[in-house]
């Protein structure tokens, strides 16, 4: 019986090959590659805020995938769309502002607050929504502010511990 062992050379050659295969088939197949299926934009505001007024950020949802994806919105005369969102804002020395009394009372007394209507967001299509931050969070100390977000992949905003969609990051100034 004959084993073959390649030379040290060979070796590398072989390696050499089989990585530069599994680099061509990976890119001849995108679509398998882990993406995810919607993207979430976060617009900053034009111009500096003013302590104590509202700050109200429009996000905008992309469907990237090749499928319609679900999602829920608040209805009514005032949507609570914050509540779909994890919101991380941090001042400049990274601490986050101090909640509000309208935050406090939803964390403590409202599990699964609110209702819902579920929707599905084609391939390519985009949703627009207006988050009131400061209903949340009080900013009341002048400064720099970074803010982003998460949205759950699946249309139920109150698993935490679900995957998520994070957003880009954005600066807001607070002025007095």
């Amino acid at each position: 019986m004959v084993v073959w062992v390649p030379a040290s050379e060979d070796l590398m050659k072989l390696k050499r090959n089989s990585l530069a295969y599994l680099l061509l088939w990976m890119s001849a197949f995108p679509a398998l590659a882990a993406s995810e299926p919607f993207s979430v934009t976060l617009h900053a505001p034009n111009s500096p805020v003013k302590s104590g007024s509202e700050l109200r950020l429009r996000v905008t949802v992309t469907n990237t995938s090749d499928h319609n994806v679900l999602f829920v919105r608040s209805p009514g005369i005032v949507p609570h769309e914050e509540m779909n969102y994890q919101i991380e804002i941090r001042d400049e020395r990274g601490k986050t502002p101090p909640i509000t009394a309208f935050s406090r009372e939803l964390n403590e007394k409202h599990h699964g607050w609110g209702s819902y209507l579920s929707y599905a967001l084609e391939p390519g299509k985009s949703l627009e929504e207006d988050l009131v931050i400061t209903q949340l969070y009080a900013l009341r100390e002048p400064g720099k502010y970074t803010i982003k977000l998460a949205r759950g992949k699946r249309p139920v905003w109150q698993d935490l511990k679900q995957d998520t969609v994070k957003s880009n990051t954005i600066t807001v100034t607070v002025t007095r």
